[in-house]
């Protein structure tokens, strides 16, 4: 069934409120609503009832959030005011706002925007009202599964912190990192090398997160056979994070799968391998992702130009608790399981997101 497209402001007439700085915010009163979500309190409102919103600045322009009665929204994000409900429902609207259809009024590649002007440029499909209201209540309820399977994944994460936590309460400082392992350096990237020999794949800082790799994109570089050997990668190599404009994520560290063969690392990230007969790599990644054991690096991390760094030296003398080697495989192995479950349910999970996306598209082409 085809409906009619109609643009957003036939139906609504969006704004941006004016913004209220940090400092304005009260321990108690309204909510008020931002960019992402609810950001504080207010001693007034601007919105009586129920609002759509739209994240309309930064990098997640174009999500969608819905503020409750008696809300503050502020510029950040561009309310869908005087939503005519005779024409649209608003759980409909929510819905049929997807990122995908958002993206084309989105400008600016330093600092995405929204605005009203782009805005306009998007329209929705508008089936009659009794429609919207039963593919809004299929969908909300699609979404509430699909809330739940994110939750999952965060308990499992949650519950792998506490472990760590309960296992390890109380130890203190019996070494440095120096002590247990080698550190080594990375390749630099340059145009220089497009004449080595060897081409092989690289780890970036883009790959590297608290506990986590991301191997969505896996870049190449031209080596030599000696810088090869030297920089290649074994499993349970540690990977700390040598710069990041963000003084908290200088020093986050993954451990290496060995999951692609022969694969090396530039130079801002810095591999540690450590003596397995005394430190786990995975209890060693654990603590140092740990708030007690990433607080050396925010002590030790340099600004230059705007970028926080460590060098090895510091990496060497971050301080590492070593408990018997017993205790760090016992934790090895529940680890390890929470992992697997973790893995299950993240491919359960992302098929639950696309059989969503399916059915958002069925939706609006009048297929359900």
């Amino acid at each position: 069934m085809k409906w009619p497209e109609v643009p957003i402001d036939s139906f609504c007439r969006p704004k941006q409120w004016p913004t209220i700085s940090q400092s304005q915010l009260t321990p108690t009163g309204y909510p008020v609503y931002g960019a992402n979500g609810q950001i504080g309190w207010y001693s007034t409102y601007n919105h009586e009832s129920e609002t759509v919103l739209i994240t309309c600045r930064g990098a997640t322009c174009g999500t969608v959030n819905v503020s409750p009665p008696k809300s503050y929204v502020t510029g950040n994000a561009m309310a869908l005011d005087s939503l005519d409900e005779a024409r649209i429902h608003l759980r409909y609207l929510v819905h049929v706002l997807t990122p995908e259809r958002l993206r084309r009024s989105i400008t600016g590649s330093a600092q995405p925007q929204i605005t009203r002007e782009s805005l306009k440029a998007i329209t929705v499909p508008l089936p009659p009202l009794a429609d919207q209201r039963r593919i809004a209540a299929i969908l909300d309820q699609a979404d509430r599964l699909r809330s739940h399977r994110h939750g999952l994944l965060r308990r499992y994460s949650e519950l792998k912190r506490a472990g760590f936590a309960s296992m390890f309460a109380g130890i203190s400082s019996s070494g440095k990192l120096g002590d247990y392992g080698e550190v080594q350096g990375g390749l630099q990237v340059s145009r220089k090398r497009e004449s080595l020999p060897l081409e092989r794949p690289y780890l970036r800082v883009a790959n590297i997160y608290r506990g986590k790799l991301d191997l969505g994109e896996v870049k190449t570089i031209r080596v030599t056979e000696a810088e090869s050997m030297r920089v290649r990668l074994e499993p349970g190599d540690l990977l700390f994070v040598e710069g990041h404009a963000n003084p908290n994520e200088v020093g986050r560290v993954a451990e290496w799968n060995g999951s692609v063969p022969d694969c090396l690392h530039q130079n801002h990230l810095i591999r540690v391998r450590l003596d397995r007969s005394a430190v786990e790599p995975t209890y060693a990644e654990a603590w140092f992702n740990s708030r007690d054991g990433s607080m050396h690096f925010q002590r030790a991390g340099k600004t230059t130009s705007g970028l926080n760094t460590i060098n090895a030296s510091q990496l060497r003398a971050a301080p590492l608790p070593v408990p018997p080697i017993s205790l760090q495989r016992e934790y090895v192995t529940v680890a390890n399981a929470i992992d697997n479950h973790l893995r299950d349910q993240t491919m359960q999970s992302e098929l639950v997101d696309e059989l969503f996306v399916s059915l958002q598209s069925r939706a609006f082409s009048g297929q359900l």
